[in-house]
């Protein structure tokens, strides 16, 4: 108290009495998400009704609920109403009091009529809209300099990307497939976003159970390493470098490549050559890091940013990159793909299609920079994108992610799991629409006797109690939600694969001779559990290895031309 009366003082000298009160009535808050009287007309009253042309009756009601304006909305229920028609009453009465109102004029108001409630959001603990909330007044500062105390203050309306409805279901599908929380692992967290990869538009996210605040989100704000997703991007590297999907490599586990050890799920097991689409679909790591070193560990990486995992992923330039030490948002994950879903055309990801100040209409934001922002940067090759599609069908039509089977529409994806299932993905696409999920249990270790933050491995529950992978509750939860999200829509295909490139038959890694205690690199456990294979339009018979060659100078495959990736 000491303090505002020295701030009062200050302010005195400084302001006229109708000044300090104006700015007080334009920046209080008055209930429904309104701050300010002439956000609260709006709010209470109508988008057309302007301050300066409020009634005596509906003056003295906002007047009335400054003291408690949450508790006062008469839409809400009859207690509320109650209390704001006493409140009403009580302005009126002192108005004639103090003579701005004659008593036959008083006699005459009558109880004004509200306009229904908006859809402006409403934030409560349990649902999403807190999270979309936040992403939104996040967008508003950073890519329209519009500022939270503008949006509380400036009267405007924004009209978002979000769909209610698919949001609705990105929750519904978490709690249908997942066990009661009481038992699920205590701190479990799921994430997910979904995006149209025609606009680069936010559709849904899945932020978590419990909105506790801006500074949680486990869809734009948590992160998670990205396990076997990341091998799309070694695998969009290799073809705009030249490879083709006949490409094969020996795919015996474990082995030793450049002095660390490499295994696949299932370690001891051989396969003899496995050709790019066998080792997508059945998530081959030893394959995978074989393909890592002869394209170029950079070009993995740089192959992933130009899909849209922004540089705070922390993508490692070594040559496990491939299988997803990085870690990523879910909304990341999700924007990547959508890049394949757009046949290699780069979106960046928005919340907001609209603002105008209400009241007006006018424009506060330029329509044109929000849709400039939907016309997207090619970035990979449209024959390259529909070859790797195609391999990351064989994913869910054949292999690690095979549950996606049930949507009934063209799925391409990729599941993932990190070293000790610290984190269990699925990102996946069809030509309208990219969602992924992650799962991810955060706690703290221990580091030089210092407790630090830190995903923890995730133990099996429910009904995959021998483990949580990719291929089980994230791909479960994503073909849940995309079945709801999907209903009555086309079925569109994906294009054709062309098969291009060039195929080179590598000659084998090292074979480790046992299997080592703690191997440098453990495997990504994405078990298959597919039903009888699909025919397989690449050859079978695996092919003597050849000599490595020396390394080129501008492509490890000679001989194949690529078109430049600028320009759309």
């Amino acid at each position: 108290k000491a303090q505002e009366l020295i701030q009062a003082i200050k302010v005195n000298q400084k302001l006229s009495k109708d000044e300090i009160i104006t700015r007080y009535l334009n920046t209080i808050y008055l209930g429904d998400g309104a701050y300010g009287v002439q956000a609260a007309a709006h709010a209470y009253f109508g988008p057309d009704k302007d301050v300066k042309d409020l009634t005596v009756s509906q003056s003295a009601f906002l007047a009335g609920i400054i003291n408690a304006p949450s508790l006062s909305d008469p839409r809400n229920s009859k207690e509320q109403k109650a209390r704001a028609m006493r409140r009403w009453n009580v302005v009126l009465d002192a108005m004639v009091t103090e003579k701005w109102l004659d008593p036959a004029t008083r006699a005459k108001q009558v109880w004004p009529k509200f306009a229904p409630k908006s859809d402006s959001i409403t934030v409560t603990s349990t649902s999403q809209n807190g999270y979309l909330q936040d992403m939104v007044v996040k967008e508003a500062a950073e890519k329209y300099k519009i500022s939270e105390e503008d949006l509380r203050t400036g009267g405007y309306k924004i009209t978002t990307t979000f769909n209610k409805a698919m949001v609705k279901a990105g929750a519904q599908a978490v709690k249908a497939m997942l066990p009661k929380v009481k038992d699920r692992p205590k701190g479990l967290r799921i994430g997910m976003a979904s995006i149209d990869p025609a606009t680069g538009a936010v559709k849904a996210i899945y932020g978590g159970s419990k909105y506790v605040g801006a500074q949680n989100n486990n869809a734009t704000i948590d992160r998670a390493q990205a396990g076997s997703t990341f091998k799309a991007f070694g695998l969009i590297a290799a073809l705009e470098d030249g490879a083709s999907l006949r490409t094969k490599y020996k795919s015996d586990s474990p082995v030793v490549i450049d002095g660390q050890t490499i295994g696949n799920a299932s370690d001891g097991e051989s396969s003899g050559y496995q050709d790019l689409i066998d080792s997508t679909a059945h998530s081959l790591n030893t394959v995978y890091v074989q393909l890592n070193k002869d394209v170029g560990i950079s070009k993995m990486r740089d192959a992933a940013l130009a899909a849209g995992i922004p540089e705070s992923a922390k993508i490692k330039n070594n040559l496990t990159n491939v299988l997803g030490s990085a870690d990523p948002h879910a909304i990341d994950m999700a924007a990547a793909y959508a890049t394949f879903a757009a046949e290699g055309i780069r979106r960046e990801p928005y919340t907001i299609e609209h603002i105008t100040y209400l009241g007006t209409g006018e424009d506060a934001v330029s329509e044109k920079d929000v849709n400039d922002a939907t016309k997207g940067k090619r970035v990979f090759r449209k024959e390259t994108v529909a070859d790797l599609t195609y391999a990351l069908e064989q994913v869910v039509n054949r292999g690690t992610g095979v549950y996606a089977r049930r949507l009934g529409f063209p799925v391409a994806g990729k599941t993932g799991t990190s070293q000790e299932s610290t984190s269990a993905w699925f990102a996946g696409y069809t030509p309208q629409l990219s969602t992924s999920v992650m799962m991810y249990q955060p706690g703290t270790i221990k580091v030089k006797g210092k407790k630090v933050p830190s995903n923890l491995p995730m133990k099996g529950f429910g009904i995959h109690p021998s483990g949580i992978f990719g291929g089980g509750y994230p791909t479960e939860i994503w073909t849940k939600y995309m079945e709801t999200v999907m209903q009555g829509k086309k079925v569109e295909d994906f294009p054709p694969p062309v098969f291009g490139g060039k195929s080179i038959n590598q000659a084998p890694a090292t074979i480790a001779p046992t299997q080592p205690a703690d191997p440098t690199q453990k495997p990504n456990p994405d078990p298959t559990t597919a039903p009888t294979p699909d025919p397989d339009p690449t050859p079978t018979q695996s092919p003597d290895p050849i000599v490595t060659e020396p390394v080129p100078t501008r492509s490890r495959f000679p001989g194949v031309t690529v078109a430049p990736t600028a320009g759309q």
